[in-house]
């Protein structure tokens, strides 16, 4: 080759490489959020539900449009005080808080789709590899259970997988789940349990409404049981829950050199024996520089780790920097978010953002911490601002700013420049070793300041500052559940040092903003209120101490739970015959019933002859129904008549069953004397009617007759029977030859299931041939 041939080939080769690395250096830095932008959302971010889906429409690849917009603002120049956004910026209603950049050059949609299941799955798998059945951007909808590392999958081709009737259920016993050097990959509405879940060298890959879910096994070793991994950038997973119970110690979702990427609105829980739940690390991984693990954004997660801390479980821990960490709530007694160990130097410049942590924090160097309320002790590794935030206690290293916080213990002061400004705590501010040049100035406290702090000889500005007495609002009852329109007394009174105050003034709100109460203390310590409402809800007092000398003020909500009444209800039966008419009442010991009842007869629902269901109305606190058929299946040793109450804005639903005696109807029967010859067939009759309406004709029951108390039988000594028809029993009966002549007594006897036995008597007189 020409040497001048040559040098040419080197030096475009050289400019061409030069380029590339602006190209990538560009990309790095276009890929990190606007730390102001999102600063400025934090009064509409933190009101976000967690665990809210926000995409219901990711089943199908979109192409990414390129944004041009890479501007960056770093968090040092923010102020203290959060800005509102402006309208053109920010929609209240539909906000966009990702603001990662990225480029997307290809139109990946296809409207290839194929259903796979356990038996289809060869036809699409080869050697656990998508095979050339499936074109670049076709969905795969999963159905049903796939059990066993056999289904184990490797993607490597833009695709969507989804289950569209959320049905799939893919149960690896510890195989793997990997996408693999691709981009733009979907899975949504999927269940893996048990499965090893990895992402290496991929980007713009979406996990959307999955559950992971861990039980029982030791998954994830060395990596996490979910890893993302290996260069991977833009990677969401969202709107997803991940379960992990007794791993061997291992973690539930792992960052391993991930940038620009996205966790939102997920559950992860762990219970047992687990490792971290959310670890961004650079552990077992390849070198992907200092920056690795940054420029990503945790927000609207809840995180709820075991019930007991565990040296090896954190709930969040980080690696990386110009993370965002947003509006998370963390429910953990050991370390709610850290930074892992030996990696210092390298988690520098994240922002926490309104979040709730129940364990301890530790801040990263150089860190933003806003509007957080952490339960636990704080601690920093130097150069981080707190502001605006409720903390348990906190331990300053140097060169950390605190100010507007509220502090529920102490304040602890190490090294140098550190600024303790305009804050409210509720213990100690204490010296580590020999602290210098601190600033501790316009600060509320209770406790006292370490000498070491105002020695002169230190250099630290300790002015302005309040000792005071913290005050608490007592109210008793502390729970009030009462029903409407019912009065309830409420007393309240300040505590200061367990001590009640005999100063300043109490001032109690109602719902609309209206006092109901404004008492000097200066002359009682308790103030008694009587509140009645007249409608249902959870009501919420406003109650404010106003503070004088060094008692501060105070504040505090205060819930009473106003619930309907249980109105006293009185059932009215009277005690009736089968068939005969009744009436059932009903009686409200309430003020303005209003509503419905319907009654119940052993069980049953009571309704009209054409079967629709007996709807009364209250009127004037009573209910009666009237002209009730006494049905014959009533008539039972224990029946019970129930009236069930709607209810209505003002009362509760309610029961009350008595019971109700019905009786048997009463016959009468009519014999006239007869004669008849001994060996010749006479024809008994008796007529039978009902005892208290003769316009009911009898047809039903039986009748037996008796001569001289003895039952009449055939030749075969069976019982002989005789049936009622229109109102009259007839038997034919023929005259044994061994009877004796005379007058025999002779009785009828009848028996019905709706009517109680009844017998008549006449005679019989019996003659020879």
């Amino acid at each position: 080759m020409n040497k001048n041939i040559s040098c040419v080939f080197l030096l475009t080769t050289l400019i061409l490489f030069l380029g590339l690395s602006v190209v990538c250096a560009s990309d790095i830095n276009s890929c990190a959020y606007d730390s102001v932008s999102d600063l400025e959302k934090v009064n509409i971010i933190k009101d976000n539900t967690v665990n809210k889906d926000t995409d219901n429409n990711d089943n199908n690849i979109k192409e990414i449009k390129k944004n041009t917009d890479n501007k960056k603002v770093t968090v040092s120049t923010l102020d203290n005080k959060i800005k509102k956004p402006s309208k053109s910026k920010v929609e209240t209603n539909n906000v966009e808080y990702n603001t990662l950049k990225t480029v997307n050059k290809k139109n990946l949609k296809s409207s290839d789709s194929y259903t796979v299941t356990n038996d289809t799955f060869s036809n699409y798998f080869s050697n656990k590899k998508l095979n050339d059945n499936i074109q670049d951007g076709s969905t795969l909808d999963f159905k049903g259970l796939f059990n066993g590392s056999k289904y184990s999958m490797t993607i490597n081709r833009p695709v969507n997988l989804i289950s569209s009737d959320k049905s799939a259920f893919i149960d690896l016993d510890g195989g793997e789940f990997v996408i693999e050097k691709t981009s733009h990959v979907n899975v949504t509405n999927i269940t893996f349990h048990n499965s090893q879940t990895y992402v290496r060298e991929s980007s713009n890959i979406t996990f959307n409404r999955l559950n992971i879910l861990i039980e029982n096994k030791s998954i994830g070793q060395g990596v996490g049981s979910t890893s993302i991994r290996d260069g991977s950038t833009n990677i969401t997973i969202k709107n997803s829950n991940f379960y992990t119970e007794n791993s061997g110690g291992y973690s539930t979702l792992v960052f391993a050199g991930v940038n620009c990427s996205t966790i939102e609105n997920n559950t992860i829980t762990a219970v047992g024996e687990v490792g971290n739940l959310l670890y961004l690390t650079t552990f077992n991984t390849n070198d992907y520089g200092i920056g690795m693990n940054s420029y990503n954004i945790i927000r609207n997660n809840r995180i709820t780790g075991p019930s007991s801390a565990s040296g090896i479980c954190y709930a969040v821990c980080l690696t990386g920097h110009d993370n965002l960490i947003l509006n998370n709530t963390i429910v953990y007694s050991g370390s709610g978010i850290t930074i892992q160990w030996g990696y210092t130097s390298a988690t520098v410049g994240n922002t926490f953002i309104n979040n709730t942590i129940t364990g301890s924090f530790l801040a990263s160097i150089n860190s933003t911490v806003t509007g957080n309320n952490i339960s636990g002790g704080v601690s920093s590794k130097g150069n981080t601002t707190f502001t605006n935030n409720t903390l348990g206690s906190i331990s300053l290293i140097g060169n950390d700013v605190v100010n507007n916080n509220i502090i529920n213990g102490y304040v602890t002061i190490s090294k140098s420049n550190n600024t303790v400004d305009n804050n409210l705590i509720k213990g100690d501010i204490s010296a580590s070793g020999t602290p210098t040049y601190n600033t501790i100035t316009n600060n509320n406290y209770t406790g006292t300041i370490d000498s070491k702090l105002t020695n002169p000889a230190n250099n630290n500005v300790v002015s302005d500052n309040n000792q005071v007495k913290f005050t608490e609002i007592i109210v008793e009852p502390s729970t009030v559940t009462v029903p409407i329109k019912t009065t309830t007394r409420l007393s309240l009174y300040v505590l200061s040092e367990n001590n009640k105050v005999q100063s300043g003034t109490l001032i109690i709100k109602g719902e609309n903003g209206n006092i109901i109460e404004r008492a000097s203390l200066d002359d009682k310590e308790i103030v008694e209120i009587d509140l009645l409402y007249d409608s249902i809800g959870v009501k919420t007092l406003n109650i404010t101490y106003e503070g004088v000398d060094n008692y501060l003020s105070s504040s505090r909500l205060f819930n009473i739970i106003v619930i309907k009444q249980d109105p006293s209800i009185e059932v009215i039966t009277t005690k009736s015959r089968i068939d005969d008419l009744t009436t059932f009442k009903v009686k409200f010991n309430a003020e303005n019933v209003q509503g419905r009842v319907i009654f119940k007869v052993n069980g049953k629902i009571l309704k009209d002859e054409n079967g629709n269901i007996i709807f009364s109305t209250v009127t004037n606190n009573e209910v009666i129904v009237e002209n009730i058929k006494v049905n014959s299946k009533w008539y039972t040793p224990h029946t019970t008549v129930t009236a069930i109450y709607s209810g209505n804005d003002m009362y509760n639903t309610s029961t009350k069953s008595v019971p109700f005696e019905v009786t048997q109807r009463e016959s009468k029967i009519e014999l006239e004397a007869q004669q008849a010859t001994i060996g010749k067939t006479v024809t008994l009759k008796a007529k039978i009617t009902d005892a208290t309406n003769e316009s009911i004709t009898i047809n039903n029951g039986r009748a037996i007759f008796k001569l001289n108390g003895r039952t009449l039988k055939d030749t075969n000594g069976n019982i002989i029977y005789a049936k009622i028809v229109n109102g009259e029993a007839i038997l034919d009966y023929t005259i044994p030859l061994t009877f004796k002549s005379g007058e025999y007594k002779l009785t009828c006897v009848f028996g019905h299931k709706i009517y109680e036995r009844m017998d008549g008597n006449t005679t019989l007189t019996i003659v020879k041939e």
